[in-house]
């Protein structure tokens, strides 16, 4: 790492043997991944209001590796579960509809979650991969949700009105989490339960010229058991470097608020302008699960687009993200500046020591410029 935090290649090649006490060794490794699915399906019109659908999937996955370099890479892994669904439709009005749904839903691990999930042998992540334990279960999740949507009875002529708006809660069960040892080590591990809560809505409005939309969403994404992290550049971490998460810390990188605002006008049968806003609230950092420290800020986002329809096969388009090149980050991480020279940071001095502010930040896409040409062959 330079000074100024960025990430350059060493120009060396690491060539130690697999079984010495160097973790950072070469890796070779064929990994197949092979997933099956059956499922049967139908609808039920238990009256001309009410119809019920039933579904069933059985999901079958097999993630095989073979080591070419040695043999602490070779593994046979399958995972397999029924996922049932049942949801269920009601016509309260022509233009008014309740829904609700049950589903069950599972996740394999992939294939470097698995060679990367021995506590004894951490990797180097993203890149390094250390052995084949059966330590990782699949993720079992559970979802309930209950909504409504509706249209408008406008004739077409003056638009189409269209809304909807639900409440939704998954828990999952034995989810997988990167667990840190080291700044640059870590495995994948099971960590219990995890919940993701919240609410929905959005409406949409389509006239002759014009249209608009508005999307809303909360999630409440929260532990759901308790949990010891390794976080050694948490300022709140204990004399063994870990943090303590209770049920009901909030997952980090997951905003509570997301918003989406577009418009698009037609200035003629050819031409169209549009534009869009996109605003995300505040989330903690990655190294925080305990939820002690500030948050990520959020951040809004305005774009705009434009497009030109030569003929009904090539269309010149142009647009603008981020117009008024707003600074933000999309994620954040605690970390050590340390030892690197980095501006700001005294010389010789600690992590998390005065002066040294041990919080990353991966800058979002600054003002942009995108156009070209599309062309349609149909």
């Amino acid at each position: 790492m330079s000074a100024s935090l960025t990430v350059l290649p060493s120009g060396l090649f690491v060539n130690t043997p697999e079984g010495t006490d160097f973790s950072a060794t070469p890796v070779s490794l064929n990994a197949n991944n092979k997933y099956y699915g059956f499922y049967l399906t139908d609808t039920f019109d238990v009256t001309s209001l009410l119809s019920i659908t039933a579904s069933g999937r059985y999901n079958i996955a097999k993630i095989d590796f073979s080591d070419q370099l040695g043999t602490a890479l070779n593994g046979n892994n399958r995972f397999t579960h029924f996922n049932p669904a049942l949801g269920a439709t009601y016509k309260l009005l022509p233009t008014l509809t309740a829904y609700a749904g049950y589903s069950t839903n599972n996740r394999a691990p992939t294939a470097s979650e698995i060679e990367c999930s021995d506590p004894a042998q951490p990797c180097l992540l993203p890149s390094s991969l250390a052995g084949d334990p059966p330590n990782l279960r699949q993720v079992i999740a559970h979802t309930v949700e209950l909504g409504l949507r509706g249209r408008s009875q406008m004739p077409a002529a003056q638009g189409r009105f269209s809304w909807n708006a639900s409440v939704f809660r998954t828990n999952s069960s034995d989810d997988i989490y990167g667990i840190a040892t080291s700044v640059s080590t870590g495995f994948f591990q099971n960590i219990g339960s995890t919940r993701r809560q919240g609410f929905e809505a959005g409406l949409s409005y389509q006239a002759r010229d014009w249209s608009v939309y508005a999307q809303y969403s909360y999630v409440d994404a929260t532990f759901r058991s308790p949990l010891v992290l390794n976080s050694p550049s948490n300022p709140f971490q204990d004399a063994d470097g870990d943090i303590r998460v209770v049920p009901g810390d909030r997952l980090p990188l997951m905003p509570l608020s997301r918003v989406k605002l577009g418009a698009d006008y037609s200035l003629s049968p050819q031409w169209s302008v549009g534009g869009s806003l996109v605003l995300a609230t505040d989330s903690f950092y990655r190294g925080d699960e305990s939820n002690q420290n500030p948050q990520l800020p959020g951040y809004h986002v305005v774009s705009l687009r434009s497009s030109y329809r030569l003929n009904q096969r090539f269309e010149i388009f142009a647009n603008v993200q981020n117009l008024f090149d707003e600074r933000y980050s999309t994620l954040g991480l605690f970390s050590d500046p340390t030892g690197v020279g980095a501006p700001g940071v005294p010389a010789n001095a600690d992590s998390n020591a005065p002066g040294v502010d041990n919080r990353f930040q991966s800058p979002g896409m600054p003002r942009s410029y995108f156009g070209g040409v599309r062309i349609s062959f149909n």
